[in-house]
């Protein structure tokens, strides 16, 4: 059993792709994120997302069998992914990223890959362990519409641009979301999906009442992700229909799905998009990793919404 360090997102998703995309809606977090990655590199793009470091990408491999895949963009949690019989490759990843890092923020993956690599991290390592957001991920392939709710969905504009800093920035402290350069770097992401036409508002009387985007392309789909209502607006069935609407758009568009991220200890959220047509795949897990020698609740937390 080998850890094959791959040099960039092209090499990584020559290796994964296959494994990744048998589950493309599952998969579409890691998928999405290295496709991104692979396009911002071919491209010559800026890195908008606040990377402190060069992304990491690796495969756990053993006679031409792969068991587990990784990605990571420093600061930011491993996100894993697992194959048939990952638990054989994860003590050889974990030595990997021990040596690699000796205090990492955490994983993030399908439920029971990343806690296996959490436990196996503190039997390692040791320090602490704490359990983050639970998550459920959700696949959309028509659109059940819900009641009729005041509103329209149109795209967000750049006279939009500091509304949208301003609720991002509320969604990513609500979900410990890491912002590495606070506000600014808010910005700066915002108005690079504004230009890339990635975020839409529900608007009511000519009023913003709701966010949402949609980023992580893959093969098939797309992620609608950043879902925000500001507090005194919220039950009035904003976030329902500029899903709804939001999906639909992206159907219409070319995908044969979009997927969602939600926390399950919301049972609000779960409810709604399940309305609008969304069904559950599986569970995802985030965990946090603490050092022997530091404080509890040292390190950061993140969701996936890049």
């Amino acid at each position: 059993m080998h850890v094959i360090t791959h040099a960039d997102a092209a090499a990584f998703l020559a290796a994964a792709r296959t494994e990744l995309e048998a589950a493309e809606a599952f998969n579409g977090l890691i998928l999405g994120l290295a496709t991104r990655l692979e396009r911002q590199a071919r491209e010559g793009g800026a890195d908008v997302h606040g990377e402190a470091e060069s992304p990491r990408f690796f495969t756990v491999e053993a006679e031409g069998r792969q068991y587990l895949a990784a990605l990571q963009t420093p600061p930011r949690k491993v996100i894993v992914h697992g194959a048939d019989a990952w638990e054989s490759g994860v003590e050889t990843l974990v030595a990997h990223l021990a040596r690699l890092d000796p205090r990492p923020p955490g994983v993030l993956g399908p439920r029971p890959v990343a806690e296996g690599l959490a436990r196996a991290w503190q039997a390692r390592c040791g320090g602490a362990v704490e359990t983050g957001m639970m998550m459920g991920v959700y696949e959309l392939r028509r659109v059940e519409y819900p009641g009729v709710t005041p509103g329209a969905l149109r795209a967000a504009t750049a006279g939009d641009l500091e509304l949208l800093t301003d609720w991002v920035t509320d969604f990513n402290e609500v979900v410990h979301e890491d912002m590495p350069e606070g506000r600014e770097g808010v910005r700066r992401e915002v108005r690079h999906l504004l230009d890339g036409g990635q975020v839409y508002l529900w608007e009511d009387g000519g009023r913003p009442v709701c966010l949402a985007r949609w980023g992580r392309p893959t093969a098939h789909g797309a992620c609608v992700t950043t879902v925000y209502t500001p507090p005194s607006l919220r039950r009035r069935g904003y976030a329902t229909c500029c899903v709804a609407a939001l999906s639909q758009l992206l159907l219409d568009r070319g995908n044969a799905f979009c997927t969602l991220f939600t926390d399950l200890a919301n049972p609000t959220s779960n409810h709604i998009y399940q309305q609008v047509g969304y069904r559950r795949l599986g569970d995802f897990g985030q965990y946090d990793f603490t050092a022997a020698e530091t404080e509890p609740g040292a390190s950061g937390r993140n969701s996936p919404n890049g």
